[in-house]
């Protein structure tokens, strides 16, 4: 993605704070008045709008556990893309979340730890086989729901902390050099305004001409989380809506197998023989499953049919929503496998824990399937699509071939779920 860079680890000289009298950043919580050294956040949240869109990077951390993050931000239309932490004590995962003007949608995330929370915000990041991709917030403006993504859009967090007459920034000590980062300032949330915002703490950088570009954040759940926001030369951010048949939709049953499975494809997994099944489910959705001897286990929930169930992606009108995966071995599968569907004429290529890559064919059904040992598991998938967008699909917390360096043993690599993401946003994550 043109125009962005990762977030770096800070190094260098810390000095002191050079005051300087900025000019309709100052004061706290809102006021009017500009004096040195402070900072007014409504002030900085409309620089932040006037430069029409930005490109947001960086990373989200608790101990022992990091995610990327990042996306891009168009303020006329409000348009969002961004890939947001979810966060317990125990695990870490990103979503990405969508929005059209009012409009905000999560996608799920394939977790396996209980106890996911976003800012608070139970259950979004569950995602299985029993539920559709996206998860549509009917209010993304306020509660719970405001604290999902709000606090990567740095102009919607600022309006927040504005209207908050509790909060104070003061100036804190910032970084010259080859940081751009010209001004440091800190605001310690009072209980009232941590519960309603789901953060602790909240710092912004900002540049010689006072616009906000570093914010950090920690909430009380122990999630800790730094960006840089630049403008990109792209002044567009392209947002679709997910297709009906992707949102869930509450209090229906969910999708199963309505007719018998059929054979679709018969392969070998080390040594082992696989008969890969499949069986057309309602409202569109379709059904696999997978029989071997010793017997395969899959990292998602299967319906009560033996099968794995994934929507339709005919009316997908994104490149990552036509693709899914129902084929995801888990640790205890004495062979690995996974299978992805895919549109037709795409070219599929695996990359193995080893580091050789493999040109998967996808079918006339769209099934593309890798089959191997289990010493060498896969790591990453790439599928480009006909028009030749490309999308990254990886287990775990990965995010592309950057990411690969973290990856351990064979079987730790085995229990994470895949998820996939568009390479620009894969990219930008990554880092």
């Amino acid at each position: 993605m043109h125009g962005v860079r990762s977030v770096v680890v800070i190094r260098g000289l810390v000095v002191g704070l050079i005051a300087v009298a900025f000019a309709g950043c100052g004061g706290s919580g809102g006021g009017d008045e500009s004096t040195p050294g402070t900072f007014h956040p409504a002030a900085a949240a409309a620089a932040v709008r006037a430069l029409g869109a930005i490109a947001v990077t960086g990373h989200a951390a608790v101990p022992g556990h990091r995610v990327g993050l990042g996306g891009r931000i168009q303020y006329r239309p409000a348009r969002v893309l961004l890939q947001v932490p979810v966060s317990s004590e125990r695990y870490l995962a990103a979503v990405q979340y969508r929005r059209i003007g009012r409009n905000a949608w999560v996608r799920r995330s394939v977790v396996t730890t209980p106890g996911v929370m976003s800012f608070g915000v139970p259950l979004l990041a569950f995602r299985s086989s029993a539920q559709a991709p996206f998860v549509v917030l009917d209010h993304p403006d306020e509660g719970a729901a405001f604290r999902i993504a709000a606090p990567y859009d740095p102009a919607r967090l600022l309006d927040a902390l504005a209207r908050e007459r509790t909060v104070h920034f003061r100036a804190t000590p910032a970084l010259l050099g080859a940081d751009p980062e010209f001004a440091g300032f800190r605001a310690d949330l009072p209980p009232a305004v941590r519960t309603r915002l789901g953060l602790s703490t909240v710092r912004v950088g900002v540049d010689r001409r006072s616009v906000p570009i570093s914010v950090r954040l920690t909430t009380p759940y122990g999630l800790t989380s730094e960006y840089r926001l630049e403008h990109p030369k792209v002044q567009s951010v392209a947002v679709s809506s997910p297709p009906s048949t992707q949102v869930e939709a509450s209090g229906r049953p969910l999708p199963d197998a309505v007719e018998a499975y059929s054979d679709v494809l018969t392969t070998t997994g080390g040594r082992v023989p696989v008969t890969i099944r499949r069986a057309a489910g309602r409202d569109g959705w379709t059904c696999f499953r997978v029989e071997s001897v010793p017997p395969y286990a899959t990292m998602q929930s299967a319906r009560p049919s033996g099968g794995v169930c994934v929507p339709p992606a005919s009316d997908a009108v994104s490149d990552q929503d036509q693709i899914a995966l129902p084929i995801d071995a888990d640790a205890t599968t004495p062979y690995e496998l996974i299978g992805a569907i895919v549109p037709s004429g795409s070219v599929v290529t695996v990359e193995l824990l080893d580091g050789h890559s493999v040109v998967v064919p996808a079918g006339a059904s769209g099934l593309a399937v890798y089959a191997g040992g289990a010493v060498a598991p896969a790591v990453l998938m790439t599928v480009v699509v006909p028009g030749g967008a490309s999308v990254l699909c990886a287990p775990g917390a990965l995010n592309g071939a950057n990411d690969l360096a973290q990856v351990g043993a064979a079987d730790v690599v085995r229990a994470a779920p895949w998820n996939c993401l568009p390479k620009e946003l894969a990219d930008l994550v990554a880092g």
